[in-house]
Formats: C-alpha cells, sequence, structure tokens
C-alpha cells in the first residue's frame, strides 16, 4: 500500500513538472513571438493588428505608366485611381441598400456579380452594415493590351467595419483590385460579357459592334469602343 502511494506521489511530481515545464515554453515562446506571457492575449493582439493594419500592396506604377503613357497619352492616371476608389464606395452603398448604385459605365459581368451579391443576401435574409470606410492608398498592379482589348487593373488598401444584422461591428483589412477595360476596335471575339447599358434607354448592348441600340437606335458605338468600363472588383 505504501509502495503505491509513493509511486502514485512520484507520479502527480513528474506530472507537475511537466505542466509547469510546458507552462514556461508556452510562455517563452508567446514573449519571443508576442511580446506577452499569456498566449492568448498574444493571438488577440495578433489578430487586433492584423485588423488595423493596412494591407501592403503590389504598385507596379513605374513599369505601367510607360506603357498607358503611350497606348493613352491623354489618360489622367490619377481620375483613373479615384474612379476605382469611389466604383468600391458605391460597391459598399449598393450592398448595404440592396439595390444596384447608378455606376460611371460598367460591363454586364460587374452588374451581374453585384446583382448576384444583393440576391444571395435576400434570400438568406442577411444584412450587411458598413461604416469608417477608409481608402488608404491606390495603386497601378497591372496592364494588359491585346486582342482589341486592354485591361488596367488599380489595386487599393481599404479599411472599413462590417456587421451582419444585430451583430457587433468589426474592423478588417482588405486588398481590392479594381479593373478596368477599353475596347479599342471590333476582334473576332465580341467580348459580350463586357456590354454596356444603352446610355438613352438602358437596354443592355450585348455586342459592343452595334452602332445603334436595338430598342430606341441611340448611337452606342463609340461609347464602347471610346470609354474605359468598370469590368470587376474583386478582393486579391
Amino acid at each position: 500500500m505504501e509502495l503505491v502511494l509513493i509511486l502514485l506521489i512520484i507520479f502527480l511530481l513528474l506530472l507537475i513538472g511537466i505542466i509547469v515545464y510546458v507552462k514556461i515554453k508556452v510562455e517563452d515562446f508567446s514573449l519571443k513571438i508576442f511580446g506577452t506571457k499569456d498566449i492568448v492575449e498574444g493571438f488577440k493582439q495578433q489578430e487586433e493588428d492584423f485588423n488595423t493594419t493596412p494591407k501592403s500592396l503590389s504598385g507596379m506604377d513605374s513599369v505601367i505608366l510607360p506603357k498607358l503613357n503611350k497606348d493613352f497619352p491623354s489618360l489622367n492616371v490619377a481620375e483613373m485611381k479615384e474612379l476605382a476608389e469611389n466604383s468600391i464606395m458605391l460597391s459598399f452603398k449598393s450592398i448595404e441598400k440592396l439595390k444596384l448604385e447608378n455606376f460611371p459605365k460598367v460591363s454586364e459581368k460587374f452588374t451581374n456579380s453585384i446583382q448576384d451579391k444583393i440576391e444571395d443576401l435576400i434570400l438568406q435574409n442577411n444584412k450587411l452594415s458598413f461604416k469608417d470606410i477608409k481608402i488608404h492608398r491606390s495603386v497601378l498592379n497591372s496592364y494588359t493590351n491585346k486582342k482589341g482589348l486592354c485591361s488596367l487593373i488599380i489595386q487599393s488598401s481599404i479599411e472599413y467595419s462590417v456587421k451582419t444584422n444585430d451583430s457587433e461591428y468589426k474592423k478588417v483589412q482588405r486588398r481590392l483590385n479594381t479593373e478596368f477595360v477599353y475596347v479599342y476596335e471590333n476582334s473576332e471575339n465580341e467580348h459580350k460579357s463586357l456590354s454596356l447599358s444603352c446610355p438613352k434607354c438602358g437596354a443592355p448592348v450585348s455586342n459592343l459592334g452595334n452602332k445603334k441600340c436595338d430598342y430606341c437606335s441611340t448611337g452606342i458605338v463609340d461609347i464602347a469602343k471610346k470609354t474605359w468600363i468598370l469590368n470587376d472588383i474583386k478582393m486579391s
């Protein structure tokens, strides 16, 4: 009986020793990584830092600007960045109000993506609310020019607080890519996914090669061929 008791005491002492050793190691690890011995508090601080630190951007302005200046000498890049940021704000507003805002010229692809998001929220009986939306910075991220179609991607670092229905607001940081396209000639591909709406009656223009709206006969070919069109906004 005494032997069993001694063995039990030894086992408990070993267990306590292991627990103390692990605790010391965890505290040392947490102190090195997070600057605090409380690893739970360390993870909380890390999450808070993650949600309050602006996202870094992949800026390619120095590479892209010469190409843009060559292809579009009169293009104002600062205005394009401003247009990208305004489009992001309108996207938040559309999703919050569950109604598509009046964007500048946009593609059918972009319109459908916003409408799909709105319909999903309505079907799920969810309502997203945003506040304190702040765009830290926007840079040129990508530019291509091929097969009658130019694509310009502007990347933005954005901060906002969001909540679903009656939940608490949560601050988040995001990196968004806003894509604009420019159709400068008719090609074998009709670019149907980039179709505009008629500036007069609002009817969809499925073929950018059309010279007139099929519904009201308003001329649309020059608009389609000489306009940067908002085509997509997505997280990167």
